[in-house]
C-alpha cells in the first residue's frame, strides 16, 4: 500500500505514452533504437553524441522514494532495494546524498496534518490542498536540507521486442525462452529524472531491468510471478549503473582531453 500512496506524491511526470495492448491501457516509456545493431547479452547500445555529466550544484541530491504506476503490483522490499541501490551509487560517486526516508518522513507528516487529499463522498483529490502540501514539502526540504537537486526514480512499464532469442528495450537485450515473436511483450525500466532545485528537469533516463511476461508450457505468455517482477539481483544493479552513468560520472570527463 505504501508504494500506491507515494506514486501519488512524487511529481513524476507521467509516461509519454499510452498503448493499448490485448485490451489493456498500459503505460509506457519506449526508447526506440535505430539501425541495424545486434545485441549481446547485457550490451548497451551507444548513443550519439556521448551525454555529457550532469553538474549537480554542490553535488547534494535528495533521492525521492522510487514509485511505481498504480496498477502495477511489486514487491515492496525489491522496490526499497531499487532505492538503496541509487543512494548508494550516488554516495560513492561522491555526492552528498539525503535518503528517500527524509522526504518521505516530511510528506507523510503533511499528508497525516492534511487530513489526506481525497474528498470521501466523491473520491475526486482536492487539488487546491494537495499543490499547498507538495509546495511546503519543497519549501522543508530547502530549509532543512538544502538540495542542489532532487532524484525521482520510477519503474515505468515498456515495451520489448523478441528477436534471435533475447528481449529487447531501453538499451538493454536479456536471452528470452522465444526465439521471436511478431508482437511486444511487456517490460519493466527504470527511469530516473533529475530536477534542480527550482526544480527544472535537467536529465533524464530509462534502462530496462527485466521482462513482465514469458511463455508457459504451451508457449501462451503469462505475466511474470509478482516477487520476479524487477528481474534478478544482478539485472536490477545493472540498470541502476547504467542509468546513473551521467550522473556519477565526474562533470569534467565530459570535457575533450588537450
Amino acid at each position: 500500500m505504501l508504494i500506491r500512496l507515494r506514486s501519488v506524491f512524487a511529481g513524476l511526470p507521467p509516461a509519454t505514452n499510452r498503448l493499448r495492448r490485448r485490451g489493456r491501457a498500459v503505460a509506457v516509456v519506449v526508447l526506440f533504437l535505430g539501425g541495424s545493431c545486434q545485441f549481446m547479452p547485457g550490451y548497451v547500445a551507444p548513443k550519439e553524441p556521448v551525454r555529457p555529466a550532469v553538474d549537480i550544484r554542490g553535488r547534494r541530491v535528495a533521492v525521492v522514494p522510487v514509485t511505481i504506476p498504480d496498477d502495477l503490483e511489486l514487491d515492496e522490499a525489491r522496490v526499497r532495494r531499487v532505492e538503496s541501490l541509487i543512494e548508494a551509487a550516488m554516495r560513492d560517486a561522491g555526492y552528498d546524498v539525503i535518503p528517500a526516508v527524509r522526504y518521505e518522513a516530511i510528506w507523510d507528516r503533511l499528508s497525516e496534518e492534511a487530513g489526506g487529499f481525497f474528498d470521501p463522498f466523491t473520491g475526486h483529490r482536492d487539488e487546491a490542498l494537495f499543490s499547498a502540501a507538495v509546495d511546503q514539502l519543497y519549501r522543508e526540504m530547502e530549509q532543512e536540507y538544502h538540495p542542489g537537486a532532487y532524484l525521482y526514480g520510477t519503474v515505468v512499464v515498456a515495451e520489448a521486442m523478441v528477436d534471435d532469442g533475447y528481449a529487447q528495450w531501453d538499451r538493454v537485450a536479456l536471452p528470452y525462452p522465444l526465439w521471436t515473436l511478431d508482437d511486444p511483450i511487456l517490460a519493466l525500466s527504470l527511469e530516473v529524472v533529475v530536477e534542480d532545485s527550482s526544480r527544472v528537469e535537467i536529465f533524464r533516463e530509462a534502462v530496462g531491468i527485466g521482462v513482465l511476461e514469458k511463455p508457459d508450457r504451451l508457449d501462451d505468455l503469462t505475466m511474470v510471478p509478482v516477487a520476479d517482477r524487477l528481474g534478478s539481483e544482478e539485472e536490477v544493479a545493472r540498470a541502476v549503473e547504467r542509468v546513473l552513468a551521467p550522473l556519477v560520472r565526474p562533470p569534467d570527463s565530459a570535457a575533450p582531453s588537450r
